[in-house]
Protein backbone atom coordinates (compact mmCIF):
# COMPACT_ATOMS: atom_id res chain seq x y z
CA UNK A 1 0.00 0.00 0.00
CA UNK A 2 0.99 3.61 -0.54
CA UNK A 3 -0.06 6.65 1.43
CA UNK A 4 -1.41 8.09 -1.83
CA UNK A 5 -3.86 5.16 -2.07
CA UNK A 6 -5.87 7.14 0.48
CA UNK A 7 -5.83 10.39 -1.51
CA UNK A 8 -9.44 11.11 -0.56
CA UNK A 9 -8.15 12.15 2.82
CA UNK A 10 -8.21 15.90 3.35
CA UNK A 11 -4.59 15.92 4.41
CA UNK A 12 -1.31 16.87 2.80
CA UNK A 13 1.06 14.17 1.55
CA UNK A 14 4.55 15.63 1.82
CA UNK A 15 6.35 12.42 0.92
CA UNK A 16 4.63 9.30 -0.45
CA UNK A 17 5.83 5.85 0.67
CA UNK A 18 4.87 2.18 0.81
CA UNK A 19 3.66 0.77 4.12
CA UNK A 20 2.34 -2.61 5.31
CA UNK A 21 0.23 -1.69 8.31
CA UNK A 22 -0.91 1.11 10.61
CA UNK A 23 0.92 0.92 13.92
CA UNK A 24 1.98 2.51 17.18
CA UNK A 25 5.24 4.34 17.78
CA UNK A 26 6.43 1.50 20.04
CA UNK A 27 4.80 -1.29 18.01
CA UNK A 28 6.62 -4.26 16.53
CA UNK A 29 5.14 -4.38 13.02
CA UNK A 30 7.44 -3.94 10.02
CA UNK A 31 6.95 -1.05 7.57
CA UNK A 32 4.23 0.59 9.62
CA UNK A 33 2.66 4.02 9.20
CA UNK A 34 2.62 5.71 12.61
CA UNK A 35 0.65 8.67 14.05
CA UNK A 36 2.92 11.10 15.91
CA UNK A 37 1.78 13.95 18.18
CA UNK A 38 4.95 15.44 19.66
CA UNK A 39 8.39 16.59 18.56
CA UNK A 40 10.00 14.24 21.08
CA UNK A 41 8.16 11.21 19.70
CA UNK A 42 9.00 12.27 16.16
CA UNK A 43 12.73 12.44 16.89
CA UNK A 44 12.51 8.95 18.38
CA UNK A 45 10.52 7.60 15.43
CA UNK A 46 12.87 8.96 12.75
CA UNK A 47 15.57 6.59 14.03
CA UNK A 48 13.37 3.49 13.83
CA UNK A 49 14.14 1.03 11.04
CA UNK A 50 10.66 -0.54 11.23
CA UNK A 51 8.67 2.66 10.62
CA UNK A 52 7.89 3.39 6.96
CA UNK A 53 6.15 6.72 7.45
CA UNK A 54 4.56 9.22 9.81
CA UNK A 55 1.28 11.03 10.22
CA UNK A 56 2.15 14.29 11.97
CA UNK A 57 0.49 17.62 12.88
CA UNK A 58 1.60 20.91 11.31
CA UNK A 59 3.20 21.93 14.60
CA UNK A 60 6.10 19.50 14.12
CA UNK A 61 9.10 20.81 12.17
CA UNK A 62 9.56 18.70 9.04
CA UNK A 63 12.93 17.00 8.45
CA UNK A 64 15.02 18.44 5.62
CA UNK A 65 15.64 15.06 4.01
CA UNK A 66 13.95 11.73 4.68
CA UNK A 67 12.96 8.73 2.58
CA UNK A 68 10.10 7.92 4.94
CA UNK A 69 6.52 8.85 4.18
CA UNK A 70 5.05 12.04 5.60
CA UNK A 71 1.36 12.86 5.88
CA UNK A 72 0.30 16.13 7.52
CA UNK A 73 -2.94 15.93 9.51
CA UNK A 74 -4.71 18.07 12.14
CA UNK A 75 -5.46 14.86 14.09
CA UNK A 76 -2.86 12.14 13.39
CA UNK A 77 -4.53 9.41 15.46
CA UNK A 78 -7.94 9.96 13.86
CA UNK A 79 -6.37 9.87 10.39
CA UNK A 80 -4.53 6.64 11.24
CA UNK A 81 -7.76 5.07 12.48
CA UNK A 82 -9.57 6.15 9.32
CA UNK A 83 -6.93 4.51 7.12
CA UNK A 84 -7.03 1.38 9.25
CA UNK A 85 -10.83 1.26 8.92
CA UNK A 86 -10.53 1.53 5.13
CA UNK A 87 -8.01 -1.33 5.04
CA UNK A 88 -10.26 -3.49 7.22
CA UNK A 89 -13.33 -2.88 5.07
CA UNK A 90 -11.44 -3.85 1.92
CA UNK A 91 -10.19 -7.06 3.56
CA UNK A 92 -13.72 -8.49 3.85
CA UNK A 93 -13.11 -9.80 7.38
CA UNK A 94 -16.10 -10.16 9.69
CA UNK A 95 -16.74 -10.55 13.41
CA UNK A 96 -17.17 -13.98 15.02
CA UNK A 97 -19.70 -14.87 17.75
CA UNK A 98 -18.40 -14.99 21.32
CA UNK A 99 -17.51 -18.45 22.64
CA UNK A 100 -17.77 -19.25 26.37
CA UNK A 101 -16.87 -22.72 27.63
CA UNK A 102 -19.74 -24.35 29.58
CA UNK A 103 -17.50 -24.85 32.63
CA UNK A 104 -16.76 -21.11 32.95
CA UNK A 105 -18.36 -19.27 35.89
CA UNK A 106 -19.77 -15.89 34.84
CA UNK A 107 -21.36 -13.55 37.40
CA UNK A 108 -24.77 -12.30 36.18
CA UNK A 109 -23.68 -8.65 36.44
CA UNK A 110 -20.68 -9.17 34.14
CA UNK A 111 -20.96 -7.66 30.66
CA UNK A 112 -19.37 -9.63 27.81
CA UNK A 113 -19.38 -8.54 24.18
CA UNK A 114 -21.47 -10.68 21.85
CA UNK A 115 -18.64 -10.87 19.30
CA UNK A 116 -14.94 -11.78 19.20
CA UNK A 117 -14.55 -12.96 22.80
CA UNK A 118 -13.25 -16.40 23.79
CA UNK A 119 -13.48 -17.66 27.39
CA UNK A 120 -11.87 -21.01 28.23
CA UNK A 121 -12.45 -23.86 30.66
CA UNK A 122 -13.10 -23.10 34.34
CA UNK A 123 -12.55 -19.37 33.93
CA UNK A 124 -14.10 -17.30 36.75
CA UNK A 125 -15.56 -13.88 35.91
CA UNK A 126 -16.69 -11.90 38.97
CA UNK A 127 -19.26 -9.13 39.40
CA UNK A 128 -19.35 -6.02 37.20
CA UNK A 129 -16.50 -7.16 34.96
CA UNK A 130 -16.65 -5.75 31.41
CA UNK A 131 -15.04 -7.74 28.59
CA UNK A 132 -14.82 -6.04 25.20
CA UNK A 133 -14.44 -7.45 21.70
CA UNK A 134 -11.08 -8.97 20.80
CA UNK A 135 -10.48 -10.59 24.20
CA UNK A 136 -9.20 -14.14 24.76
CA UNK A 137 -9.18 -15.55 28.30
CA UNK A 138 -7.61 -18.99 28.55
CA UNK A 139 -8.37 -21.87 30.93
CA UNK A 140 -8.45 -21.51 34.73
CA UNK A 141 -7.96 -17.74 34.78
CA UNK A 142 -9.76 -15.47 37.26
CA UNK A 143 -10.99 -11.93 36.57
CA UNK A 144 -11.84 -9.98 39.74
CA UNK A 145 -14.71 -7.53 40.36
CA UNK A 146 -15.03 -4.25 38.43
CA UNK A 147 -12.17 -5.06 36.07
CA UNK A 148 -12.17 -3.88 32.44
CA UNK A 149 -10.72 -6.16 29.77
CA UNK A 150 -10.11 -4.68 26.31
CA UNK A 151 -11.04 -1.07 27.08
CA UNK A 152 -10.25 1.93 24.87
CA UNK A 153 -6.75 3.32 25.60
CA UNK A 154 -7.32 5.76 28.45
CA UNK A 155 -4.77 8.30 27.27
CA UNK A 156 -7.01 9.00 24.25
CA UNK A 157 -10.54 8.68 25.62
CA UNK A 158 -10.93 12.44 26.19
CA UNK A 159 -11.51 12.82 22.43
CA UNK A 160 -15.08 11.58 22.14
CA UNK A 161 -14.93 11.41 18.33
CA UNK A 162 -12.41 8.57 18.53
CA UNK A 163 -15.04 6.28 20.02
CA UNK A 164 -16.71 5.94 16.61
CA UNK A 165 -13.68 3.96 15.44
CA UNK A 166 -13.26 0.22 15.93
CA UNK A 167 -10.25 -0.92 17.97
CA UNK A 168 -8.37 -3.48 15.88
CA UNK A 169 -6.11 -4.82 18.60
CA UNK A 170 -6.75 -7.64 21.04
CA UNK A 171 -6.15 -8.78 24.62
CA UNK A 172 -4.82 -12.28 25.31
CA UNK A 173 -4.91 -13.52 28.91
CA UNK A 174 -3.21 -16.90 29.08
CA UNK A 175 -3.78 -19.90 31.38
CA UNK A 176 -3.92 -19.70 35.18
CA UNK A 177 -3.79 -15.90 35.38
CA UNK A 178 -5.28 -14.09 38.38
CA UNK A 179 -6.40 -10.48 37.88
CA UNK A 180 -7.79 -8.85 41.01
CA UNK A 181 -10.42 -6.11 41.43
CA UNK A 182 -10.61 -2.72 39.72
CA UNK A 183 -7.94 -3.37 37.09
CA UNK A 184 -7.87 -2.08 33.52
CA UNK A 185 -6.31 -4.03 30.66
CA UNK A 186 -6.34 -1.90 27.51
CA UNK A 187 -6.76 -3.13 23.94
CA UNK A 188 -4.51 -1.52 21.29
CA UNK A 189 -5.92 0.80 18.65
CA UNK A 190 -3.96 -1.06 16.02
CA UNK A 191 -3.43 -4.73 15.14
CA UNK A 192 -1.29 -5.56 18.16
CA UNK A 193 -2.03 -7.61 21.27
CA UNK A 194 -1.86 -6.83 24.99
CA UNK A 195 -0.64 -10.10 26.54
CA UNK A 196 -0.72 -11.42 30.11
CA UNK A 197 1.40 -14.59 30.28
CA UNK A 198 0.71 -17.89 32.02
CA UNK A 199 0.44 -17.91 35.82
CA UNK A 200 0.81 -14.14 36.12
CA UNK A 201 -0.73 -12.41 39.12
CA UNK A 202 -2.13 -8.89 38.70
CA UNK A 203 -3.02 -7.17 41.98
CA UNK A 204 -5.78 -4.61 42.70
CA UNK A 205 -6.00 -1.28 40.87
CA UNK A 206 -3.38 -2.08 38.23
CA UNK A 207 -3.52 -0.48 34.79
CA UNK A 208 -1.89 -2.25 31.87
CA UNK A 209 -1.81 0.02 28.83
CA UNK A 210 -2.29 -0.94 25.21
CA UNK A 211 0.20 -3.31 23.59
CA UNK A 212 2.02 -4.23 26.81
CA UNK A 213 3.34 -7.77 27.24
CA UNK A 214 3.71 -9.31 30.71
CA UNK A 215 5.48 -12.63 30.35
CA UNK A 216 4.89 -15.83 32.34
CA UNK A 217 4.94 -16.05 36.13
CA UNK A 218 5.30 -12.31 36.82
CA UNK A 219 3.64 -10.40 39.65
CA UNK A 220 2.33 -6.84 39.25
CA UNK A 221 1.42 -5.44 42.67
CA UNK A 222 -1.30 -2.92 43.56
CA UNK A 223 -1.64 0.56 42.08
CA UNK A 224 1.06 0.01 39.46
CA UNK A 225 0.87 1.28 35.89
CA UNK A 226 2.44 -0.59 32.99
CA UNK A 227 2.87 1.81 30.07
CA UNK A 228 2.02 1.38 26.40
CA UNK A 229 3.99 -1.35 24.61
CA UNK A 230 6.09 -2.21 27.66
CA UNK A 231 7.57 -5.72 27.73
CA UNK A 232 8.09 -7.36 31.14
CA UNK A 233 10.09 -10.60 31.22
CA UNK A 234 9.35 -13.86 32.99
CA UNK A 235 9.42 -14.19 36.80
CA UNK A 236 9.47 -10.43 37.43
CA UNK A 237 8.17 -8.63 40.52
CA UNK A 238 6.79 -5.11 40.01
CA UNK A 239 6.39 -3.31 43.32
CA UNK A 240 3.53 -1.29 44.77
CA UNK A 241 2.74 1.97 42.91
CA UNK A 242 5.51 1.41 40.36
CA UNK A 243 5.28 3.10 36.95
CA UNK A 244 6.86 1.62 33.83
CA UNK A 245 7.13 4.20 31.03
CA UNK A 246 5.96 3.45 27.46
CA UNK A 247 8.16 1.25 25.29
CA UNK A 248 10.44 0.07 28.11
CA UNK A 249 11.75 -3.52 28.07
CA UNK A 250 12.40 -5.27 31.39
CA UNK A 251 14.36 -8.53 31.32
CA UNK A 252 13.57 -11.81 33.07
CA UNK A 253 13.76 -12.14 36.86
CA UNK A 254 13.85 -8.41 37.60
CA UNK A 255 12.65 -6.82 40.85
CA UNK A 256 11.21 -3.29 40.65
CA UNK A 257 10.95 -1.77 44.13
CA UNK A 258 7.83 0.03 45.34
CA UNK A 259 7.16 3.49 43.95
CA UNK A 260 9.85 3.25 41.28
CA UNK A 261 9.54 4.98 37.90
CA UNK A 262 11.30 3.00 35.19
CA UNK A 263 12.16 5.08 32.10
CA UNK A 264 14.83 2.96 30.38
CA UNK A 265 15.38 -0.66 29.36
CA UNK A 266 16.51 -3.04 32.10
CA UNK A 267 18.55 -6.21 31.56
CA UNK A 268 17.71 -9.57 33.18
CA UNK A 269 18.29 -10.27 36.86
CA UNK A 270 18.35 -6.66 38.04
CA UNK A 271 16.93 -4.80 41.04
CA UNK A 272 15.41 -1.44 40.04
CA UNK A 273 14.99 1.41 42.50
CA UNK A 274 13.97 4.85 41.24
CA UNK A 275 15.39 4.06 37.77
CA UNK A 276 18.71 2.86 39.22
CA UNK A 277 19.66 -0.77 38.51
CA UNK A 278 21.68 -3.16 40.66
CA UNK A 279 22.48 -6.84 40.13
CA UNK A 280 19.80 -8.84 41.93
CA UNK A 281 22.25 -11.51 43.15
CA UNK A 282 23.86 -8.97 45.50
CA UNK A 283 20.56 -8.63 47.38
CA UNK A 284 19.22 -12.16 47.04
CA UNK A 285 19.11 -12.73 50.79
CA UNK A 286 16.96 -9.64 51.30
CA UNK A 287 14.38 -9.95 48.53
CA UNK A 288 13.79 -13.71 48.35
Amino acid sequence: MKISDFAELENKITNDANFSTIGHLHGKGEKRLVPINSEQDFQYAVLSETIAGFIIPMTILLPIDTEKGLLISPNPLKTALFIQKEIYQKSGESKKPTKIHPSASIHPTAIISENDVSIGKKVQIYEHVIIHEGSIIEDNSIIGPNTLIGSIPQSDDSDQSLKEYHLFGSVHIKQDVVIHANCCIEKPWFQDTTIIGKRCHIDNLVTIRQGAVVNDCSLITANSEIGEYVTIGKNCWIGLRATIHPGVNIGDSCYVTLGSRVTKNIGPGMVVKDNWTIKRERFKGIIT
